[in-house]
């Protein structure tokens, strides 16, 4: 008889109290003999606690953080207005165990959220909420001066400054992902760009000249037209024929091209 389980300690009780004559009966039952049990006729055992202080909640908070940290680029992260309970109180086999579980969407910069969790999946557990700004500060790319609305970006509008995106909208973050990309407004000089600023240029631009493709029983006629609209791939806009005037709808097939059904 090496170990034996006399009782499981009740989770929502802070004390267990035990006889001399229950410990010998559960010996008993499990070792099938005679035991003769020397001691006090009352046992009382008192669950052990551990106090987690705020300054080891906001440790546990920082540690996921980073591991958990979306920015590849280099830069510098700041934890600041970190909010949690001054002390946590919990019993010490839970302290042993925990995760640490962010919302799904969490950018994990300006207020950011967590709950700390204490104990074993299946088990009672502790649940802490947590909060904190994270500042991150880093190289992103900006406009060198002022980029005009519906411009295609190239390399001489941008440059990289230092600057902190904590506080600001979604940003792109590397200039490869700006260049050749058309700028939807105005984006001033040293401003940074933001995912909203622009867009993928369209196959076809409003006022451009295109070829019309009329196509039907094996006959192609084309002709030249003027968009009224942008159109992308497989996309439907109005073209003007220059040669009749009148107005048609096509699907845009190619650069400069708008094929017409007939």
């Amino acid at each position: 008889l090496s170990k034996i389980v006399i009782a499981l300690f009740p989770p929502d009780q802070g004390r267990l109290n035990l006889s001399r004559r229950y410990i010998k009966d559960k010996i008993e039952h499990r070792y099938k003999d005679k035991v003769r049990i020397d001691g006090a006729y009352k046992v009382s055992i008192t669950r052990s606690y551990v106090n987690i202080s705020r300054e080891r909640l906001k440790d546990i908070f920082t540690k996921e953080l980073l591991t958990k940290n979306p920015w590849p680029h280099k830069g510098k992260i700041k934890i600041t207005n970190f909010s949690a309970p001054m002390t946590v109180k919990i019993p010490q086999e839970m302290s042993k165990t925990y995760c640490v579980k962010f919302p799904n969407r969490s950018r994990f910069i300006g207020p950011t959220s967590a709950l700390i969790i204490f104990g074993k999946v299946n088990s009672k557990r502790k649940v802490i909420h947590t909060s904190a700004f994270i500042s991150f500060s880093t190289e992103i790319p900006v406009a060198s001066h002022t980029i005009r609305r519906g411009c295609i970006i190239t390399s001489d509008d941008l440059k990289m400054k230092y600057l902190d995106i904590s506080r600001l909208p979604v940003l792109v973050m590397d200039t490869k992902d700006c260049i050749g990309m058309r700028a939807k407004t105005y984006i001033k000089k040293d401003r940074p760009i933001l995912a909203a600023n622009i867009e993928k240029p369209p196959a076809i631009s409003r006022g451009q000249v295109v070829l019309i493709e009329a196509q039907g029983n094996n006959i192609v006629v084309s002709d030249k037209g003027v968009a009224l609209r942008d159109g992308y791939i497989k996309q439907t806009i109005p073209v003007k024929n220059l040669t009749s005037g009148r107005q048609v709808l096509g699907t845009v097939v190619g650069s400069s091209r708008v094929r017409v059904e007939f």
